[in-house]
């Protein structure tokens, strides 16, 4: 077990489970739509030697007074140094992440390496291997009926949200940029995560 360490407080970061002394700290990666709201039913499913943090990207719930970003490097930069700043040198990490978050997961755990931080596990649901490009974009992030369609398709947000003109007009920024975020992303030369990836 580590050595006890309290993490910074960080707007990219909500935790939902925290120990004294944790073993590893799981961090979930949002799909695209999605926010940190999404995950605390995980509480159950960590064992006790675990935490739980859940990203919350801007342009969101909380952040949404902050522009959402739409470039992938930029995007996998701002959470490395989220994780790295508010987390130990040495304190495991495991990531997990569905749709968008998968490959969000995967390229900060590849950057995480790179910083010589440690990965203990790389989980990933709702998307093809990174090095699998899709045939056709999910949606036209510049046409937002093109990208509400997509959302009632594959879930996440709940249709009455959708159905919301109001709430419409408060998330779709947000939506705009994940949907870039997904249809521009490209893997990063340099091979795999060393994390033993699990697909669930």
């Amino acid at each position: 077990m580590t050595a006890a360490h309290t993490p910074q407080r960080t707007p990219w970061l909500v935790p939902y489970a925290t120990r004294t002394a944790p073993a590893y700290r799981m961090v979930c990666f949002p799909h695209a739509g999605g926010s940190a709201s999404y995950y605390p039913w995980l509480r159950e499913a960590v064992p006790d030697e675990g935490e739980l943090y859940c990203l919350q990207y801007p342009g969101r719930q909380e952040r949404r007074g902050e522009p959402p970003i739409e470039e992938f490097p930029r995007m996998v930069a701002a959470i490395t140094h989220a994780l790295t700043s508010v987390f130990g040198a040495q304190e495991p990490l495991v990531l997990y992440g569905h749709s968008l978050g998968s490959v969000l997961a995967f390229e900060t755990a590849r950057a995480l390496e790179q910083r010589h931080r440690t990965v203990l596990g790389l989980i990933v649901s709702g998307r093809r291997a990174p090095c699998v490009r899709p045939r056709h974009p999910v949606a036209d992030a510049r046409d937002d009926e093109s990208v509400l369609a997509a959302m009632r398709r594959l879930g996440g947000v709940e249709p009455a949200v959708l159905d919301d003109p109001d709430v419409r007009e408060l998330i779709l920024p947000a939506l705009r940029a994940d949907f870039r975020l997904a249809d521009t992303y490209a893997p990063e030369r340099g091979g795999r995560a060393s994390a033993p990836p699990s697909r669930c």
